[in-house]
């Protein structure tokens, strides 16, 4: 079974299936293995960062392994041929224009945590949280061309500031960052990347995407945040400047 729908929306369809099953989910940009008793639930990354392989046993259950593909590793010569002449013919000089060098590669999840610090530092804010979905890929190290740096940052948009409770950052931060193994019922579906050391004080000033602002109760997990736009700063620039060095 293949389904685009997302962790929260499949785990009403894995009690349905036979045991037995391997279902390969999407949409949530994450790479993890989950037993249900002999079937198997996966998701398997994004951006071809990884590959995963599937085993049907002889006892009738399945088994999961995923292997991550290092940025840096090299490809077949008659597919790197194919790539390099479509870019070629199809890249504009604005998408080739190079924004700066990163000074090391990351995966999808620091480079997230990365740009949320970022976030945090361009809005004066004590914590940054950016969508998991604005993402695609991690960060290369080298030169980052614009049509690079787009696959790695999909989604522009406006820096939004809130206060909240200590208790209330508390827990933003136990939903964050589900790119770390954690047990299927407390993935959320949608998600942030999170950066920010605990503050001192009981109140909490933090910056997300006007995206996420909006869409609080997946985010978040709460409806009742008052945010305010901070600046004209937009999130590509402020992710650009996190990121790259000029």
């Amino acid at each position: 079974i293949m389904s685009h729908a997302g962790v929260a929306a499949d785990g009403d369809i894995l009690p349905l299936l036979p045991d037995g099953s391997l279902m390969i989910g999407g949409h949530n940009h994450l790479l993890f293995q989950h037993r249900q008793g002999r079937s198997a639930y996966v998701h398997t990354g994004s951006w071809t960062a990884a590959y995963t392989a599937a085993e049907f046993l002889s006892d009738g259950s399945v088994t999961a392994e995923s292997r991550a593909v290092a940025l840096d590793a090299p490809a077949s010569p008659a597919l790197a041929d194919l790539i390099a002449v479509t870019l070629a013919a199809n890249l504009t000089d604005e998408e080739r224009t190079i924004l700066g060098t990163s000074p090391r590669a990351l995966s999808l999840g620091d480079t997230g945590r990365c740009v949320a610090a970022g976030l945090a530092q361009a809005a004066g804010a004590d914590a940054g949280f950016i969508g998991h979905t604005t993402l695609g890929t991690g960060v290369p190290a080298g030169p980052v061309s614009r049509y690079v740096f787009d696959s790695i940052v999909r989604f522009d948009g406006k820096l939004m500031v809130a206060t909240v409770s200590r208790a209330q950052f508390d827990d933003f931060m136990t939903r964050a960052n589900q790119d770390r193994p954690m047990p299927l019922a407390d993935r959320s579906g949608d998600f942030l990347y999170a950066s920010g050391a605990s503050p001192k004080g009981d109140q909490v000033r933090i910056v997300t995407t006007d995206w996420c602002a909006t869409n609080q109760r997946e985010y978040f997990g709460t409806t009742g945040l008052i945010f305010e736009q901070t600046s004209d700063l937009m999130v590509k620039l402020v992710a650009a400047k996190a990121l790259l060095e000029r």
